[in-house]
């Protein structure tokens, strides 16, 4: 009898065993199925968004495509008679109502695009700022100290709502001079070189170079990120020192125009009177039919510009009071593309800088190219 009891309790004993040992191996089975189906539906995730992102890129060089066709569709037009530069500059004239500057925000396919294109010439290029003016005097007047961009500058960042004084404009802009002159002698009082910025925690150094991109200048000595936040916008940095076009110039630029040796910028309602006979900008409605106000001449010519009634009334009629031309044009050869391309729960932006060009073959023709490509500021 107590043998048989004991062999009932090996038996429970077994069983007992063999349960936990069923147990064990279910959680492993599970573990693994869960792993497996957890890293195959992580392995289709990461697929569908590697097939989905490459489909958005596409989309996105197809619209730097088409941008580039429509700029060529406007340089021949502008340039019907083929030359399309003259006296070496390129003829082509620009303005807010051509068909090149409307926005597009259409479903294709299984897309949504949303795209814009803007003169880059409608910016300040902070590449202008180079360079001394000839003849030079460091102690002379505005004109003798400054060249006529750098004077645009200056009157550039006084245009900031929260009032900039000529003394704080001259020494951001002397600081901008050395972060772009190849030499290491700090320019008047605001200047800065290697010495100043090695000074800093962390340290680095001028680049001593063209701007690449401006978000290098909230390095440069004296740009508050409040300064930056205003004056971004307004500011683009090509490759050379390219002025600005005064028939999409924005209002901020326009008040940086202004008479010799004056400091301070134009007046708001002097900028609105010098724009006030430029073309306007093409609205695009809800139903994508362009709703274009009444069509006003652009102005071909910096010249043409200067001889307006506007400008008389804002400059006077005598020349010598006129703000130099340097730098000005009523055309250009670089844009700003603006792109978003949806698909399913992915997204992707660009900005592209597109140049447009005359070729050099002999052939009397246009063609474009991207020259920067950026998913954040320019």
């Amino acid at each position: 009898m107590k043998q048989k009891m004991k062999h009932k309790k090996t038996l429970y004993g077994q069983q007992g065993t063999v349960l936990v040992i069923a147990v064990f191996i279910a959680s492993v089975i599970i573990a693994i199925a869960v792993r497996f189906t957890s890293g195959f539906q992580l392995s289709v995730a990461r697929t569908e968004q590697s097939i989905v992102n490459t489909q958005l890129q596409q989309f996105l060089y197809s619209i730097e495509d088409f941008s580039g066709w429509v700029l060529i569709e406007d340089a021949e037009a502008d340039g019907a008679d083929g030359n399309y530069i003259k006296n070496g500059v390129y003829a082509s004239y620009d303005h807010l109502q051509e068909r090149w500057a409307t926005s597009i925000d259409v479903p294709i396919e299984a897309a949504k695009i949303e795209a814009s294109l803007e003169d880059a010439l409608s910016r300040f290029n902070l590449n202008q700022l180079q360079g001394r003016p000839l003849p030079y005097n460091v102690n002379g007047l505005f004109a003798e100290r400054y060249t006529t961009a750098q004077q645009r500058f200056i009157r550039l960042l006084q245009t900031h709502p929260d009032g900039i004084d000529v003394p704080l404009a001259e020494e951001i802009t002397q600081a901008v001079i050395d972060w772009v002159d190849a030499d290491n002698t700090p320019t008047g009082q605001g200047g800065a070189e290697n010495n100043y910025y090695e000074s800093l925690d962390p340290s680095y150094r001028a680049a001593n170079r063209f701007f690449i991109s401006v978000t290098e200048l909230r390095q440069v000595k004296g740009m508050t990120n409040e300064i930056y936040s205003y004056m971004e916008p307004l500011l683009i940095a090509l490759p050379n020192a390219e002025g600005f076009n005064i028939n999409t110039a924005s209002l901020a630029l326009i008040r940086s125009l202004n008479q010799p040796n004056v400091e301070t910028p134009l007046t708001e309602q002097d900028a609105v009177m010098l724009v006030s006979n430029r073309p306007l900008m093409t609205v695009v409605d809800n139903d994508n039919d362009l709703d274009e106000p009444p069509l006003t001449e652009a102005y071909e010519s910096v010249e043409d510009f200067l001889a307006s009634n506007e400008a008389s009334q804002v400059f006077g009629v005598d020349p010598i009071f006129w703000p130099s031309v340097n730098g000005l044009r009523t055309g250009s050869q670089y844009f700003i593309l603006t792109a978003k391309v949806s698909m399913l729960d992915y997204q992707r932006s660009q900005i592209s800088i597109i140049k447009r060009e005359s070729t050099t073959d002999g052939a009397k023709s246009v063609k474009t190219k991207v020259i920067r490509r950026t998913r954040e500021q320019l």
